[in-house]
This record gives C-alpha cells, structure tokens and sequence, in this order.
C-alpha cells in the first residue's frame, strides 16, 4: 500500500482562492484517525475523518527542500495521549474546513497506563500549485528544536555560539 495526503476539494477551492486573492489559506490542526478500525485509501471529497481520535495544533510547516511546490507539515503526540492506531489523518484551516487528508502507516500510539509510551512524530507532505497559497498559525507555547539544529549551534569546543548562554 502506498501512502499519501492530497488536497480535498474543499482544499482546492481554497488554494484556489488563495492564489487568486493573495490572501493565504491557514492550516491550524492536524488531526489523526483511526481509519474505523482498517486502512483508509485518501479521496479528495472527504469533509472529515472516518474516525477522528485526536487533534491539536500544527508545530511546523515548510516547503519541501529540493521541491518547491510540496509542503511538509508536522504534529508531535506526547507520551501521556494515545491508546489507538493511527491510520489516517487530515489537516484543517482555522474555520474547522478539512484541508488535506491522507493515510497513514498502522501506528500503535500507547499511553503510559499502559506501561508504555512512545512520542510519535506525524509529518504529512502534500503538494500545491503554489505554497505562498499556504500560511500557518503555530501554537507560541511550543517550541522545538531538532537535534542537528541544536548540534550545528555548537562549536567545535562543544560550547554555544549564539542562541544559548554559556559560561567559559
């Protein structure tokens, strides 16, 4: 099987008017889905989930390094939520429109109840005609840097350049 997120036509219209007006479509949430138990193949006239399990704000969006026309869009799920598999998931813009929707790899996301947790990081491409069409509101209270970034902001002494405060 193969997996992918595509636009709904709800999406589209939206990109759509998007480009035309210069006013750009604002993808808040990302919400994940269990697919009702089996997998989900993605349609574009889909309103919403088959069985939405969870959702929350989106932390990151960017435009795809070596394509300019792909976004990639990314959702960390904490340790202490879960219990369900994800198998579908869907991207929505702040007037609770289903932006994008896509299957997902079966991902069995424990909670710490069950003596297990795992973060799990949902990063979802999809493709536009122009990604200036595409803005994002990212939730202030959550900040997160990756490992390379944090290693690339060190010298070569092991000691931070210019975004940490260190002592010599």
């Amino acid at each position: 099987m193969s997996y992918y997120c595509l636009l709904t036509t709800a999406g589209q219209a939206q990109v759509a008017a998007a480009i035309a007006s210069g006013t750009p479509v604002a993808i808040t949430q990302m919400a994940l889905g269990d697919g009702g138990g089996a997998p989900v193949t993605p349609v574009e006239n889909r309103s919403a989930l088959v069985n939405e399990v969870n959702r929350g704000p989106v932390e990151s969006i960017a435009v795809h390094p070596t394509n300019p026309n792909w976004l990639t869009v990314q959702r960390i799920i904490g340790p202490a939520v879960g219990g369900w598999t994800v198998r579908e998931v869907g991207l929505f813009d702040a007037s609770n429109t289903l932006i994008a929707y896509g299957n997902f790899p079966p991902s069995y996301k424990p909670v710490l109840a069950e003596g297990s947790g795992k973060e799990l990081i949902v990063r979802v491409q999809f493709e536009v005609a122009s990604t200036a069409a595409i803005a994002i509101s990212i939730d202030p209270s959550v900040v997160l840097a990756t490992q390379a970034w944090v290693l690339q902001q060190l010298d070569t002494r092991g000691r931070a350049r210019r975004f940490f405060h260190t002592q010599s």
